[in-house]
This record gives C-alpha cells, sequence and structure tokens, in this order.
C-alpha cells in the first residue's frame, strides 16, 4: 500500500471497499470486501501522522468522520 496517499485517495479506496460490503448485506451480489486493503490504507494514512506538515491533524478528523458517518448511515437506514 502506497504511504504517500492523500486522504482523497485513500478515502476512495476505503469507501469502495466498505460499498461492496454494504451490497452484499444487501443482498446485491459483487465481490468481497478486502478488509485488508481498508486496515492497509488506514495505516498508511495513520503513519503521516507523526508528519503533521504532510498531513495535519484535522484531515484525521475528517478521516473519521467519513468512516463513522458510512455506518451510521447504514444503520440507521435499517
Amino acid at each position: 500500500m502506497e504511504t504517500n496517499m492523500g486522504i482523497e485517495e485513500g478515502w476512495r479506496i476505503i469507501e469502495m471497499e466498505i460499498s461492496k460490503l454494504i451490497n452484499i448485506l444487501q443482498g446485491i451480489p459483487d465481490e468481497s470486501p478486502r478488509y485488508d486493503f481498508i486496515y492497509s490504507t488506514v495505516y498508511a494514512l495513520c503513519l503521516k501522522k507523526s508528519l503533521p506538515e504532510k498531513f495535519p491533524n484535522d484531515e484525521f478528523e475528517v478521516l473519521y468522520k467519513r468512516y463513522r458517518g458510512v455506518y451510521n448511515e447504514y444503520l440507521i437506514s435499517k
């Protein structure tokens, strides 16, 4: 997994894999989500936390809110 990715690039990977899981839960045929992609992407993004000039702390808050929002949205819809 690339360690120089930005939050938007990382979020696209995470969102794509989460959408596969949601499709499966809703009975829509899809390939299995790659949990390793989700974990690796989050890990790669978190490695940048030690480099605040390249990845400000407020971007971690954005990532967390997006991740939490996807699951909350799904749970509320059920």
